[in-house]
């Protein structure tokens, strides 16, 4: 499992609208795990979790400056 690639993926999540699309309207976890499998990404809830704080963070700030 990565960091890196939870960080990939909620980037792809922002950036591509048809991805976010296909990941968001999954029928089951079992389903979203296989697809994001497929797609090359590998994490855990832990590592999604820090991922979506860091991109929080990131927009914190850009809201700040």
């Amino acid at each position: 499992m990565s960091l890196e690639s939870a960080h990939q993926f909620v980037s792809r999540m922002k950036e591509d609208g048809e991805f976010r699309s296909v990941a968001s309207s999954s029928p089951g976890n079992e389903v979203l795990n296989d697809y994001l499998t497929v797609q090359g990404y590998e994490f855990d809830r832990l590592e999604l979790i820090a991922a979506m704080a860091a991109c929080m963070a990131d927009l914190d700030k850009m809201m700040q400056d």
